[in-house]
């Protein structure tokens, strides 16, 4: 799916979260959207997702304008958003878990199929019957990941995934956002951590850096690109991984 923000502009009282950013992201592709906190990264991203409503602008999917009237209408369809705290029930199974996010909660097999070949394409190691509040901060993204994948999300997006992650849970990570576009699924990652960002096909850096006010783009472009621009912490921390 390609997804479009066309001016998006939102205020909170006197905070500016954004301020007229524009961005393009075509199928199959990972964007990494970076920035201080408060840069208005997340916010851009729930008015992607269909939980914020914008003050002013456009998502277009697909070459579609969406309507943007109320949250949580057509906006979201087809695009699902993994927080930092994976959205689970610590009392259920991985199963049960799965089966409430894709419908499939009285249908066993059905929600079996569905988890086994989600796990199969995408190589997670989940038990099903392990209860959830015994996976690892890892699993349970894989098992939020899971869950939007087999309910027939085409875009993703990723808050900040690496946080509390393990190197080798990041090593993990990396070789599914390399399914899931080999798949022809559009990734956008909220995210800090350089060598997941290295990996995007485009970056968006947000900022302005050190103000009390976000929401503008600063630098963006390819990795080389956004390096090439010398502008700020973004750039800095990149470039040893980019040219070594």
């Amino acid at each position: 799916m390609k997804v479009e923000l066309v001016d998006i502009h939102k205020h909170y009282g006197a905070v500016t979260a954004n301020e007229g950013i524009s961005l393009c992201v075509a199928p199959g592709t990972i964007h990494g959207i970076l920035g201080e906190n408060g840069a208005g990264k997340s916010t851009l991203m729930k008015v992607l997702a269909g939980l914020v409503r914008p003050d002013r602008g456009a998502v277009v999917l697909d070459g579609q304008p969406r309507s943007l009237s109320s949250p949580g209408t057509a906006v979201a369809r087809g695009i699902g958003m993994c927080y930092q705290e994976p959205l689970d029930f610590a009392p259920l199974t991985v199963l049960q878990n799965f089966s409430i996010g894709v419908g499939a909660l009285r249908d066993t097999a059905r929600a079996c199929r569905l988890f086994n070949k989600v796990c199969r394409d995408l190589g997670f190691v989940l038990e099903p019957d392990l209860p959830v509040e015994r996976l690892t901060v890892g699993q349970r993204q894989q098992l939020e990941m899971a869950r939007l994948l087999a309910a027939g999300v085409s875009v993703l997006i990723l808050d900040e995934p690496t946080t509390g992650l393990h190197f080798e849970d990041v090593k993990v990570l990396l070789s599914v956002l390399n399914k899931l576009v080999a798949r022809g699924n559009t990734v956008l990652i909220i995210e800090h951590n350089m060598e997941v960002i290295k990996v995007a096909d485009h970056i968006v850096d947000l900022g302005p850096e050190g103000g009390l006010r976000g929401g503008k783009v600063i630098a963006e472009g390819t990795p080389e690109e956004v390096v090439s621009q010398n502008t700020g912490y973004t750039a800095m921390h990149l470039r040893p991984l980019i040219f070594t």
